[in-house]
């Protein structure tokens, strides 16, 4: 009898460990914990970056790729990719312009390449439809303003005092989404004849940093509609860091 239960008392311990095997593994890997250690190698290399930012592919074998040449970054990020953007503001606005570390508080506008740039009504729902798996995680103390659903590769943190590291890690689509984000320029080429040279955007990866103006700032409250407030003040944002790599759309299909 004692021998029985001994066992039905191991059996039970071998399947709450399991159990608990089960949920560390899905909390790990699923949940997406396990980015934070990568982004925690990618920010170190902030350390080392005079420009203020650092580009790192996550590999499939859970190892990460600190981008450095043109040659790595125009051909290494491609469909189906993910990879981490890791800012430093402040050595990016130095290099840019001291005088600006002295204007409080700041806020700060990121646009992520590839944009929708198609005017189209008709368009909305195949950019919508892309940029709903176009995944964009945020690792950073920055509060951010709320976001507007017409408003798909454009993120604004909220007005502060302080400076500090901010990364983001991004999921691309895979090449069949692209293709349909293309479409929307023109079924047969993909490029509208009134977008021109501007449809290179939509096959690159990349973002832009801009400082907002102080009107961006004066009108931001918790009821403001972003969309407003950035339409009204972008043109008069200073473009502080653009970076922008050609994605490799071959590679996909190797």
């Amino acid at each position: 009898m004692n021998q029985k239960r001994n066992k039905i008392i191991v059996l039970v311990g071998v399947i709450i460990l399991g159990l608990i095997l089960i949920s560390s593994f899905w909390y790990y890997s699923i949940s997406g914990a396990y980015i934070k250690k990568f982004v925690d190698q990618c920010e170190k290399e902030l350390v080392n970056s005079e420009k203020g930012y650092v580009i790192c592919s996550i590999e499939k074998d859970k190892s990460i790729t600190k981008l450095t040449t043109e040659e790595d970054l125009n051909t290494k990020i491609h469909p189906t990719s993910k990879f981490i953007i890791s800012l430093d503001p402040e050595k990016i606005l130095q290099t840019f312009n001291s005088q600006l570390l002295l204007e409080k508080p700041r806020s700060f506008c990121f646009v992520f390449y590839p944009v929708p740039i198609s005017k189209k009504n008709e368009s909305f729902d195949k950019i919508e439809s892309f940029y709903k798996i176009f995944a964009i995680k945020i690792f950073s103390s920055y509060k951010f303003m709320s976001a507007d659903k017409l408003v798909h590769n454009v993120i604004c943190t909220q007005p502060s005092n302080k400076l500090q590291k901010i990364s983001f890690v991004i999921s691309l689509p895979n090449s069949d989404a692209f293709l349909t984000f293309l479409s929307i320029f023109n079924p047969e080429i993909g490029i509208e004849p009134d977008v021109g040279a501007q449809t290179e955007d939509i096959n690159q990866y990349g973002i832009k940093v801009l400082l907002t103006n102080k009107e961006f700032i004066d009108n931001f409250s918790s009821s403001t509609d972003l969309r407003t407030n950035l339409g009204d003040n972008y043109s008069k944002m200073i473009p502080l860091l653009v970076l922008k790599y050609h994605l490799n759309q071959a590679w996909y299909y190797k």
